[in-house]
């Protein structure tokens, strides 16, 4: 994930980059991150990379922080390199660069192939259990394509999986989630002068 901006600056390849990452920042709220130190980190890495059978990829860590600590990792596709500012890290932004990883799609990095991996590793991650429906209702919140799936990593993942909930995004109640959801937004104190709160304005007419 590369640092957020805004629309206009946005990649014509790339539509969904900020909506992505505003839904991701929506999610996490302000939930404190939870993996403590690089050992941590680098284990996640490693149970995603033998889980899904891919090639290793490395992880490195910057001096000092750079961004807002919902928006600190990036993918390199090329060194295969994640790398995240300082620990504490939050394990969301792992699952958000291994979807990279697992679904390289540099026509569209951010398109709904890769919406709809992002979506499945969450998903099956126990240890993101609490922030998986969450993310599903908050990248519908800003309109995010996903893939209806299934998708190629839909099956569950060993030493991650968890019984899959049912899914939102064909729920009959997704628009009360919607709902609920644009409210929770701004009682989170979301900027009125953010790129986010822009695009939920011209969503929504909030």
């Amino acid at each position: 994930m590369s640092e957020g901006r805004s629309q206009s600056r946005i990649p014509n390849n790339d539509p969904q980059q900020d909506r992505i990452y505003c839904a991701q920042s929506l999610a996490l709220g302000g939930s404190r991150p939870d993996l403590p130190n690089e050992g941590a980190a680098r284990s996640v890495v490693a149970a995603y990379v033998g889980s899904l059978g891919l090639a290793d990829v490395a992880i490195e860590f910057r001096a000092a922080p750079t961004r807002p600590r919902t928006l600190s990792a990036e993918y390199d596709s090329e060194s295969r390199v994640i790398t995240l500012d300082p620990p504490p890290v939050h394990e969301l932004l792992i699952a958000h660069e291994m979807a990279h990883v697992a679904t390289p799609t540099p026509d569209n990095p951010h398109g709904p192939e890769f919406a709809r991996t992002f979506l499945d590793l969450v998903d099956r991650n126990v240890r993101l259990i609490h922030l998986a429906d969450e993310l599903r209702v908050c990248l519908l919140v800003f309109r995010v394509k996903i893939d209806p799936g299934p998708g190629r990593w839909s099956a569950p993942l060993a030493g991650l999986d968890r019984p899959r909930l049912q899914s939102l995004e064909n729920a009959s109640d997704t628009l009360a989630q919607i709902e609920m959801f644009l409210r929770l937004s701004f009682a989170r104190s979301m900027s009125p002068d953010s790129d986010c709160t822009k695009l939920l304005s011209q969503f929504w007419g909030k």
